[in-house]
């Protein structure tokens, strides 16, 4: 069940985040998106193939800053209360913030223990769909602090990295998050900044 969930996200990023696309095209662009300032897209060439080129695209930028709010999750072995056998919790309540680049925030785990997160929030690539709509794609790593013995930790201290899709209308947005234990993230966003 985990690997098709897994299939089933690379196929999402695959179908919204083709590599082929992501040199920014201006002669084909909607006039909106070049009337608009705070378009960004990381342009890659073809011919860019060195190691600096890469690393420039893959560390991306701050994400915006941001409040995120409401997370739940699907455990794709099945173990959740939403589709699965009820064995872990799958309303998470996340109340936390991002501000340049940086992300914090408390959340009730799986096990229904308080957990603390810190860590980083990169965009790698955005697209303005229309003057109000968004799409973004990045990551974020860093630490969790509350898993206890149920993720391998030092002093109860976990690591974690996820890839992160975002759609926003406005001001307000949906995160959806992949973890590498196989667990679907979302939540919700609204945008303090106004790039």
């Amino acid at each position: 069940m985990r690997a098709k969930g897994l299939i089933m996200f690379a196929l999402l990023l695959w179908f919204f985040f083709p590599a082929r696309s992501m040199a920014f095209d201006s002669q084909h662009a909607p006039d909106y998106v070049l009337e608009q300032e705070n378009y960004y897209s990381l342009s890659l060439s073809e011919n860019d193939d060195d190691l600096d080129s890469w690393w420039t695209w893959l560390k991306g930028r701050s994400a915006r800053d941001a409040l995120t709010m409401g997370m739940w999750s699907i455990h794709m072995d099945g173990s959740g209360d939403i589709f699965g056998s009820g064995r872990n919790n799958e309303h998470n309540h996340l109340l936390g913030i991002q501000y340049k680049g940086v992300n914090a925030g408390t959340f009730i785990n799986s096990h229904d223990d308080r957990t603390y997160t810190v860590g980083l929030s990169r965009e790698v690539y955005t697209r303005q769909i229309s003057p109000d709509v968004r799409f973004d794609a990045g990551y974020k790593l860093g630490l969790l602090y509350g898993y206890k013995d149920n993720l391998p930790s030092i002093m109860d201290v976990s690591g974690y990295a996820m890839p992160v899709v975002g759609l926003s209308w406005k001001r307000v947005g949906f995160d959806i998050g992949l973890t590498p234990v196989g667990v679907l993230t979302f939540n919700f966003r609204v945008d303090i900044d106004r790039r």
